[in-house]
């Protein structure tokens, strides 16, 4: 089986998605020898096909959208020049729009939805115009694939009701983690006092709800202490913050991180804390918990169905910093945060394996193309 795989993220990753795509190719080709991958992408790591106008523009401000607009002239060849029997385009924030049915049958893999940002991200009015359009764009690339792949209950259930998707073209493969970098790892119990947040430093990411929250509970426990782990995308406000409630020694900001220093963090630090305001699907979150480390999340879209609160993690409302704080002052002081974290362990060197995933994924497309193929006969 021939299949062409399509994302602006690729290699090297820029973000999640990236990470995801490399990971699922890698995994898909061990799982299925007979598969061959072949990747458009413009990122500069990967193969031939994208336009050099797409390349000129990998990982630059306009560069996503000015990617799925070259596709309307690349992607006929593209298929026609590498025999395809499928095609698997990575769509949702941040993917690729098609507006034209391909030749071949298409999969679609919806990672969260621009509608979604929509309602639940503050941004200002031209951003929202500008992302209620691509959720135009989004709604009809949907509207054209053959399959639907959500990352999570979520998506699905956005892309049913926001975007009138019928289920029956629908189904739920969670994203993977690489497992196989936490197994080893020690499940000693943890200092619940030293926090933990890894991702980039922006609003969208609810990291000024985790500062307010963090003040709130600096106040009542002064050995609680908190790591900030990720590249700042929102400048001196948080500087400016931690000045003004004179928490600046108590708040440590690394900066961007290697993969081995976010195990190390992972292994070392009480409690992770994700605070998101929306995510496609919490990739941070599934790898704490296979680290064994007590998880804490937002109970938004792409998080809620990571976790089973008290049982593998633990919830609190999205947007809410005194929510968090209580939630975090509960969870410093119970003996029993350790087994839950342990459990959550368990649960994702399983759930989250890229074998699993892989395989799920293989056994769509052999469905699809098999399906291709008698819609030709008739």
């Amino acid at each position: 089986m021939r299949l062409g795989l399509i994302s602006y993220d690729f290699d090297p990753p820029i973000g999640g998605l990236g990470i995801h795509v490399k990971r699922l190719v890698k995994a898909m080709k061990k799982e299925s020898p007979d598969l061959e991958v072949i990747v458009l992408s413009p990122s500069s790591q990967a193969g031939e096909g994208a336009s050099n106008l797409a390349r000129r523009r990998w990982n630059k401000k306009g560069g996503c959208p000015l990617f799925s607009l070259t596709l309307l002239w690349t992607l006929s060849a593209f298929v026609q020049k590498n025999s395809l029997d499928l095609l698997h385009a990575q769509s949702g924030s941040g993917g690729v729009f098609l507006v034209r049915k391909p030749s071949v049958p298409l999969i679609v893999t919806a990672h969260h939805t621009y509608i979604d940002e929509v309602h639940l991200v503050c941004m200002s009015p031209l951003k929202k115009i500008t992302k209620w359009m691509m959720s135009r764009l989004e709604k009809r690339t949907y509207r054209l694939a053959d399959c639907i792949l959500c990352v999570s209950k979520d998506t699905a259930r956005s892309l049913i009701e926001q975007y009138g998707i019928s289920s029956e073209k629908i189904t739920i493969i969670e994203n993977s983690i690489d497992v196989d970098r936490f197994r080893n790892l020690s499940s000693s119990a943890r200092n619940p006092k030293k926090l933990l947040y890894i991702g980039r430093l922006e609003k969208r990411k609810g990291v000024d709800v985790l500062l307010k929250a963090f003040r709130i509970v600096a106040e009542k426990d002064p050995d609680v202490s908190l790591t900030l782990a990720g590249a700042n995308l929102i400048g001196d406000s948080i500087i400016t913050f931690l000045k003004e409630h004179r928490l600046e020694s108590r708040v440590h900001m690394t900066g961007r991180i290697s993969d081995q220093q976010m195990i190390e963090l992972l292994s070392s630090e009480g409690i992770l804390i994700v605070p998101s305001l929306l995510e496609g699907f919490g990739l941070i979150a599934a790898e704490g918990m296979a680290a064994g480390i007590p998880v804490l999340v937002s109970d938004s879209p792409g998080l809620r169905s990571i976790v089973k609160d008290r049982e593998t993690g633990y919830l609190f409302r999205s947007s809410d910093a005194e929510d968090l704080a209580r939630v975090l002052q509960e969870m410093v002081h119970d003996g029993s945060i350790n087994s839950v974290a342990r459990r959550a362990r368990e649960e994702a060197l399983v759930r989250f394996d890229p074998a699993k995933q892989a395989g799920e994924t293989i056994r769509v497309y052999q469905v699809e193309k098999s399906e291709g193929r008698s819609q030709k006969a008739e």
